[in-house]
């Protein structure tokens, strides 16, 4: 079977993001909030036009929806979908007291000769009111399908931890400094199970983002490659 799982980084982010399958969140302090701010505006039109491995990419929030009563804002695409894949999905956020989530739907994905879906799921992203080290966990679930039996169908479970790394201070990226920033590290811990004959296996990543007050994401690094906000537009 190739390896694809390098294909989605959390996102952005991100292996990715659980809506039919089980999740799970706690947090350290959980009874103690104190909102730190909008660090992800979010209106219709939108834009955050990032430098990915060399390549830009626009980020844009094209419309809203109403689910269950809580409002989603929908991308046009999410930066960080690895080189070399077509695919077609539909990315959201919701924001709820300091808590931010990333939903992404049903995806269909093309690498060469390979296609194949993966289910919808949702995770939570960022509590932006935790104190330095202090950390959330969850857990989210996606089953991967392809179109050839030389791909099996794969069942994934991520468990991940996020942890505030630094608050409150100022980072340059692309020459433009910006103030009110936080920096977060997501660790994954991800077991793929090929289905047909139960084999297993299980690797360990992370990604760590600076989000900037009132702008959003302005940069995210693997220790493979750095995505970073060239500009901004916001309404």
């Amino acid at each position: 079977m190739k390896d694809l799982k390098n294909v989605f980084t959390l996102p952005f982010f991100i292996s990715v993001f659980l809506v039919t399958s089980c999740q799970s969140d706690s947090v350290e302090d959980a009874d103690s909030k104190s909102f730190a701010g909008d660090y992800w505006p979010t209106a219709i039109g939108n834009q955050w036009i990032s430098s990915f491995n060399g390549n830009e990419s626009a980020m844009k929030i094209i419309s809203s929806e109403s689910v269950n009563g809580q409002t989603y804002y929908k991308f046009n695409e999410f930066v960080g979908v690895g080189e070399g894949i077509m695919s077609t999905a539909s990315y959201s956020l919701r924001k709820e007291n300091g808590e931010y989530y990333i939903k992404m739907d049903k995806l269909h994905f093309e690498q060469g000769d390979i296609k194949g879906e993966i289910t919808p799921y949702e995770f939570l992203f960022l509590k932006d009111y935790l104190d330095i080290n202090k950390s959330w966990t969850g857990r989210f679930t996606y089953k991967t399908t392809y179109n050839s039996s030389q791909n099996p169908t794969v069942d994934t479970s991520v468990d991940y931890t996020g942890t505030i790394l630094e608050k409150g201070i100022s980072l340059a990226v692309k020459g433009v400094k910006y103030k009110d920033v936080i920096k977060f590290r997501v660790v994954q811990q991800t077991i793929e199970v090929v289905v047909e004959i139960g084999e297993a296996s299980a690797y360990t990543s992370y990604v760590d983002y600076w989000v900037s007050k009132n702008i959003g994401i302005i940069k995210m690094a693997t220790k493979d490659s750095t995505t970073e906000l060239l500009t901004y537009s916001l309404k």
